[in-house]
């Protein structure tokens, strides 16, 4: 699951919830050619420790948090990605930080 903001035409400003087990990746790669600009923000722990994956969650939930406004939402994505947060928050010892913050 990741969110994908691009330019088109050099004018208009697309955003995009997409949710697909090929990766965004392969979704900048498929678009590529039509597209400027491409910014990804990837929702998945990544980490080979406890700490880094912790760090990589806060991360996720600032950028998740700071583009949040900007993006138009379906009930059924706002419910997946607070279930991500809820889910991993739990996991890492930040679900009281995230509820303070509204994230989940």
């Amino acid at each position: 699951m990741f969110i994908a903001k691009y330019d088109k035409n050099g004018e208009t400003t697309f955003y995009v919830y997409y949710k697909n087990k090929y990766g965004y990746k392969q979704f900048v790669e498929d678009i590529f050619d039509y597209v400027e600009n491409i910014e990804v923000l990837d929702l998945k722990v990544k980490g080979n420790t406890y700490e880094e994956r912790k760090n990589n969650l806060y991360d996720l939930a600032i950028d998740y948090q700071y583009n949040f406004s900007s993006l138009s939402w379906s009930y059924g994505e706002l419910v997946e990605i607070c279930d991500f947060f809820y889910k991993n928050g739990k996991r890492y010892g930040m679900l009281k930080e995230f509820k303070e913050n509204a994230i989940c």
